[in-house]
């Protein structure tokens, strides 16, 4: 579906139209639920937030801005309600991200280090800007190109690295100073 497509079936969805809200939801259904799972690690969490994200636009659909990316608000929606489940369930998070430990041959203060080093991790990208936090996470959950980055969230490719390098300063500040402490 090209822009002019894409801006004509947001008007229509506006208008209350379920068939071209439809076609929204089968344009973008894989694409937003991949993101998700990345995000996740959890397919049953990714396909409730992949629900939850595109029910909040049919209830929203008045508020639908044709002039912006529908593409680009259904990713920020999407992210931003697993951040919100990522706010709520940091124990179940680091669950469904798949951390494990491998508790042959280490021992226990090796496995809490792990453990504590792991958290610092996701504490600094949970803590990073939202429109970093996408880029780095699409970048290295999705393992995406920054031209597809760029194409996704339509912005330049040097935009793309922008945020990257901020990405990356900011983690490595995060852990620094956490291991200074």
């Amino acid at each position: 579906m090209d822009d002019i497509e894409l801006k004509q079936l947001v008007l229509n969805i506006k208008s209350g139209d379920r068939s071209a809200f439809g076609l929204l939801f089968e344009h973008f259904q894989e694409s937003v639920f991949n993101f998700i799972a990345y995000k996740t690690g959890d397919r049953d969490l990714s396909e409730d937030i992949l629900q939850e994200t595109f029910l909040k636009v049919w209830r929203n659909r008045e508020q639908l801005d044709e002039s912006k990316s529908i593409k680009s608000f259904l990713f920020t929606m999407a992210n931003n309600s697993a951040m919100n489940h990522f706010r709520h369930q940091k124990v179940v998070h680091s669950h469904q991200a798949g951390y494990r430990l491998d508790l042959e041959g280490r021992s226990p203060q090796d496995i809490v280090e792990s453990k504590e080093f792991y958290e610092q991790v996701l504490g600094a990208i949970e803590n990073l800007p939202e429109k970093t936090r996408i880029t780095f996470m699409m970048s290295r959950f999705e393992d995406l190109s920054y031209k597809e980055i760029a194409e996704r969230t339509d912005v330049s490719i040097k935009t793309v690295e922008s945020h990257m390098g901020k990405a990356l300063r900011l983690i490595r500040e995060k852990i620094n100073e956490i291991n200074r402490q």
